[in-house]
C-alpha cells in the first residue's frame, strides 16, 4: 500500500517536473526570440542610417566636384552676358559660359545649373541647349557657302544645323474642279539652331510631287523670327479631282536640313461627287468591290456618264 502511494506520486511530480521544464524552455525560446529581432532590428537601423550618411556624402562630394568644375570652367571663360538671368539661381547677368534653351522663349541657364539639371532634372530633358561662350542673344555665323558634303555647322562644341517650324497646321489648299490658278499663304519661322542667311530657300521636290512649283526665296531671320510666304499654283485645270501634294524641302546654300513640307491641294468636282453617289446608289456599287478612285477615272473617262461606266464595268 505504502510501496503504491509512493509510486503515484512519483509520476504525478515527474509529470508537474515535465510541465514546468516545458514551459521554462518555452518562455526562454521566446526571449531568445525577442531578443534576436530586437538585434537585427537595430543592426537594420544602424545599417539604414549608414546608407543614407553615403548617400548624403556622396551627394556633397558630388556638389564640391560640380563646384571645382565650374569654377575652372569659369575662369577659362569670363565673358558677361549683360541683361541675362539664369531661370534657376537667378543669377544676373550670367557670367561664363551661358545655356540658352532651343525650344522655350528665353530660357537661359549658367554653367553650374545646367549641370545641376542632368541630377535634378528641373527643365524637361528632351530640349537641347545651344553653348554660347560670347556675349549676345544670337549666335553669329559667318555668311559663306557651304560644301556639297558639309551640312552641319559646329559652335564650340555642339552640333548646330539650320531648320525651320512651319506654323500653318495641315497646309491644304481646296479648290474647285476647272480652277486653273490659286495663290496659298503659310507662315514658317526660323527654328531651333542656327540663323537663316543668305541662300536660304524652299525647294519643290519635283520627283515626288504631284504638281510642280518654284522655288521660293526665303529671307534671312534671327532664331524665333517667322515669315509669310506665298506658293503659286499653275495649270491646275489639267488635273483630275481627288488629292495632289506639293513637297518642298528646306535648303540652306543647295543642302537639304530638316522634314520636308508638305502641302495638300483638294481638287473638289460637284458634278463628279454627284455622280459617284448617283452611281452606287442606283445601281448599288460596294466599296469592296468598286473603290472610289477605280469608279473616278471611270466617270473622268467618260465625262461623268454613270451609265456608259456602268456598261464598261460589267461589259453592258
Amino acid at each position: 500500500m505504502l510501496s503504491s502511494m509512493k509510486d503515484e506520486y512519483s509520476n504525478q511530480l515527474k509529470k508537474e517536473m515535465s510541465k514546468y521544464i516545458e514551459n521554462e524552455v518555452k518562455k526562454l525560446k521566446d526571449d531568445i526570440v525577442k531578443k534576436t529581432l530586437e538585434k537585427n532590428q537595430i543592426l537594420i537601423s544602424n545599417y539604414i542610417e549608414k546608407l543614407n550618411k553615403l548617400e548624403e556624402d556622396r551627394k556633397n562630394q558630388f556638389q564640391t566636384e560640380l563646384s571645382k568644375l565650374s569654377k575652372v570652367s569659369m575662369s577659362s571663360c569670363n565673358t558677361i552676358h549683360n541683361g541675362i538671368k539664369c531661370e534657376k539661381c537667378n543669377k544676373c547677368p550670367i557670367q561664363g559660359i551661358r545655356y540658352k534653351c532651343t525650344i522655350c522663349n528665353n530660357y537661359n541657364l549658367c554653367e553650374t545649373c545646367e549641370e545641376l539639371n542632368s541630377i535634378e532634372k528641373f527643365h524637361n530633358q528632351e530640349h537641347d541647349f545651344i553653348r554660347m561662350r560670347n556675349e549676345g542673344k544670337n549666335i553669329q555665323i559667318p555668311n559663306h557657302n557651304l560644301n556639297d558634303n558639309y551640312n552641319i555647322l559646329k559652335n564650340d562644341d555642339d552640333n548646330l544645323t539650320y531648320n525651320y517650324e512651319c506654323l500653318t497646321q495641315n497646309p491644304t489648299v481646296s479648290i474647285t474642279y476647272g480652277t486653273k490658278q490659286v495663290n496659298y499663304d503659310f507662315i514658317i519661322k526660323c527654328h531651333n539652331s542656327l540663323p537663316w542667311i543668305k541662300g536660304t530657300k524652299l525647294i519643290c521636290n519635283k520627283m515626288h510631287s504631284n504638281i510642280i512649283c518654284h522655288d521660293i526665296e526665303l529671307p534671312e531671320l534671327q532664331i524665333g523670327q517667322q515669315t509669310k510666304v506665298c506658293c503659286n499654283f499653275n495649270n491646275l485645270d489639267s488635273l483630275n479631282s481627288g488629292q495632289h501634294k506639293t513637297i518642298y524641302e528646306f535648303s540652306v546654300n543647295n543642302n537639304i536640313y530638316g522634314k520636308p513640307l508638305i502641302i495638300n491641294i483638294e481638287i473638289k468636282n460637284n458634278d463628279l461627287d454627284t455622280a459617284l453617289n448617283k452611281l452606287r446608289t442606283e445601281f448599288q456599287l460596294s466599296k469592296e468591290e468598286h473603290s472610289d478612285e477605280k469608279l473616278i477615272k471611270l466617270l473622268n473617262k467618260h465625262n461623268n456618264d454613270i451609265t456608259k461606266v456602268f456598261g464598261e464595268i460589267f461589259n453592258y
